[in-house]
This record gives C-alpha cells, sequence and structure tokens, in this order.
C-alpha cells in the first residue's frame, strides 16, 4: 500500500484510541437503541391519525394507544413526556449496567471507562434528542408545511437535566 493511499484510507477509517471492553460493547448497544427507537418508537407516532388504533411504548409498564386523532394538545404532552422518561430511565439503566460490570477490571481501566461511557451515553443522549426535536416538528406538519426546529437546549418541553437515577 503506497503512503498516499493509507492516508486516503486513514481519513475515511473513524480515528479512535484502543476502547475498553465495557466501551466497545456500550458503543454498539447504544447504538443499537438508538436505531431500535427509530425504526420501532419513534415510527409509530406517524400512525396515530389512521383509523386503527396504534400500541406505542410508554416506558412505564402501560402502552400509549392512539387511533383517529391528530398530533396536537395530549397526544403532543404524552409523546414528549414520554420520550424524556424513556431518555432518563435509558440513561439509569446504563449506568447500572456499568456499575455491574466495572468492578471486574483494574482501575485505570475503570477510569477509562466511565470517560467512555460519560462520552458514548451525552452523544446517544443528544442523538435521541434531535430525533425527537426533529420528529415533533414533523408531525405537527400537515405533510406539506411544518412548522421551524424549536429545541431550546434545556428549557421548554425538553429540559436538560432533572432526572436522578435511584436504586
Amino acid at each position: 500500500m503506497s503512503q498516499e493511499s493509507f492516508e486516503i484510507w486513514a481519513l475515511a477509517a473513524p480515528v479512535r484510541s484502543e476502547m475498553t471492553p465495557i466501551g466497545a460493547r456500550l458503543v454498539v448497544m447504544l447504538s443499537d437503541e438508538r436505531q431500535r427507537m427509530a425504526n420501532e418508537w419513534f415510527c409509530k407516532w406517524h400512525y396515530i391519525s389512521g383509523s386503527m388504533p396504534v400500541e406505542i411504548e410508554s416506558f412505564n409498564g402501560r402502552p400509549i394507544r392512539y387511533g383517529g386523532i391528530r398530533y396536537t394538545g395530549v397526544p403532543q404532552t404524552i409523546y414528549r413526556q414520554t420520550i424524556q422518561h424513556y431518555l432518563a430511565k435509558k440513561i439509569c439503566e446504563v449506568f447500572y449496567g456499568i456499575e455491574d460490570e466495572i468492578l471486574r477490571y483494574p482501575f485505570a481501566i475503570r477510569v477509562q471507562a466511565l470517560s467512555e461511557a460519560k462520552s458514548f451515553i451525552t452523544d446517544f443522549a443528544q442523538q435521541i434528542r434531535h430525533e425527537a426535536v426533529e420528529k415533533d416538528r414533523i408531525l405537527q406538519g400537515d405533510g406539506f408545511k411544518f412548522p421551524q426546529r424549536q429545541d431550546n437546549r434545556g428549557v421548554g418541553w425538553f429540559p436538560a437535566t432533572g432526572y436522578r437515577c435511584t436504586g
């Protein structure tokens, strides 16, 4: 391989230092979860105006069921509250998993794993937040016209903080 082709290949490949086993598993798990949310949860909200009821996960043990309604008022409030609850619950779940797993590793790996986890979870939360705000905007539209994107970064309907993991 020539030096020039190596440099081009190196630029195309993601540059990462060596990850911990915890970090490597976390990247895959969070990527899969983000894709699941996009394909299964966010997508279902498009069907609430149809004649057949659609069942949407509420993340609190009881499903949300809507059919034949517009995305305004209570459904919009439920959407917003549910995605906030989901994200807080998922982040706590991830940290509980890390907490159980991290004890098997030496201190230096623990420190690196926690640093990786912070970064990966922050990225995941930002991706879910972006998708939630964008889907909210699309659902408010009529198929041709859509309101401007509104994400007030921690104020308004999607607060940045306020949930504590308990356990």
